[in-house]
């Protein structure tokens, strides 16, 4: 994927920290729940203490969700491992898949992997989101420009409260989150008639971003459904 280890060495919490941490992203709801105690700190445990993993797992699950689905988590995050990722930490992985495989529909699965269409740390315009969207007929039931440009930013709601995707700090834009999109490049790479990816590097005749000669770029190019 043309990236580098020490985007992947993150900084860890201590067991405390980590249920803590856990605790505030899931909301005082969990504290009511005792039925979920047991399996909500095998999950943080799951975690290894990875900030990032523990957030993204904690906007993934909701204590109305009872302690069945929470256990179908819990194995889940044990058994999904990354693949192709040079240096990609386990438990950071299954935690960005749960909550990928834990979106509404989709429609807004297809739209964060089109955020995978820009480099890596690419302050992304919502409104190429929405040309996209619109181009591959990617949102069902939308009959104007208008129309997909309210479900692009009501999944992009969504996908900030998962942690998925993050706050720009140029207006009416979108990041996301270097480790979070090498995750999504490894689950488009394993649906090939929702996506081709590709990795290429500008200089290698690739093509490239303009001003970025040297930016190791990923593009994801076919049909959605």
């Amino acid at each position: 994927m043309g990236c580098k280890d020490d985007i992947f060495k993150v900084q860890t919490v201590n067991k405390e920290e980590a249920w803590e941490l856990f605790r505030a992203t899931v909301g005082e709801s969990l504290d009511n729940n005792p039925d979920l105690s047991h399996v909500a700190k095998l999950i943080v445990d799951e975690c290894k203490g990875l900030p990032i993993a523990i957030i993204t797992v904690g906007k993934a699950l909701l204590p109305s969700n009872g302690k069945h689905e929470w256990n179908t988590a819990l194995q889940e995050l044990k058994n999904s491992l990354p693949e192709n990722i040079p240096g990609m930490e386990p438990e950071v992985y299954s935690c960005i898949k749960l909550s990928y495989d834990k979106l509404d529909s989709d429609e807004v699965k297809s739209c964060i992997l089109l955020c995978c269409l820009f480099p890596e740390d690419y302050d992304v315009p919502i409104e190429y989101l929405v040309k996209y969207g619109l181009g591959r007929a990617t949102f069902r039931n939308t009959n104007t420009v208008e129309d997909v440009r309210n479900k692009v930013h009501s999944f992009i709601g969504q996908l900030k409260r998962r942690y998925l995707l993050l706050d720009s700090l140029k207006e009416e834009c979108i990041k996301m989150h270097d480790i979070v999109c090498d995750v999504a490049i490894s689950i488009a790479s394993k649906d090939p008639q929702r996506f081709m990816v590709r990795s290429f590097d500008a200089e290698d005749g690739g093509g490239g971003w303009p001003g970025d000669k040297k930016l190791q770029t990923k593009n994801i190019a076919g049909q959605f459904h």
